[in-house]
């Protein structure tokens, strides 16, 4: 398996080109010259792995140019930490969402006792009610709620949706050049 070190410029959708410094796992094929193909995003299982019952999470930055690293004690020697790509900017800017989010709810649970561990709307927690998530979502009262607490619940989709575009932008412009 090599890694190769690789920068690309992408013209995106309006015409601006994007460059990225990303990193392609290759495998290699046999002694004799067989294409080599990227695959993007390779995971490696041991033994050991299968037997959890919850896979550890990876880093995202490390995930977006091609490597599978895990959070665990990774996050201050992260080789992309500072990485000003659009992807990474994405990642910081969800993180920065998800900080906020928890901190609000952290003084929301020490106003109001929690609910059973069923899922519940996010939405109405903010206001103080607690609705079972399950056949909620049509008749949500604080669906299009403009207040603080539910922007960042709107702000936090938008930015994972923006994240997974730009994924598979990123990868589906990899595999072409």
């Amino acid at each position: 398996m090599n890694l190769t070190q690789c920068h690309s410029k992408i013209n995106d959708s309006t015409g601006n080109y994007l460059e990225f410094n990303h990193c392609i796992v290759e495998d290699d094929k046999s002694e004799n010259n067989e294409d080599v193909k990227p695959n993007l995003l390779k995971k490696e299982y041991s033994s050991k792995s299968r037997k959890k019952s919850r896979s550890s999470y990876m880093c995202r930055k490390c995930r977006a140019h091609g490597q599978l690293l895990p959070v665990k004690n990774h996050r201050r020697n992260c080789p992309f930490k500072l990485c000003p790509c659009p992807l990474c900017t994405v990642v910081s800017h969800g993180r920065e969402i998800v900080a906020r989010q928890i901190r609000l709810y952290r003084n929301q649970k020490d106003i109001s006792k929690r609910s059973p561990q069923s899922p519940h709307c996010r939405r109405c927690r903010n206001h103080g009610e607690h609705n079972a998530w399950k056949g909620h979502k049509k008749k949500c009262r604080h669906s299009n709620c403009p207040c603080k607490l539910c922007l960042l619940i709107t702000m936090r989709k938008t930015n994972e949706k923006s994240y997974s575009n730009e994924n598979h932008y990123f990868f589906y412009c990899i595999v072409l050049l």
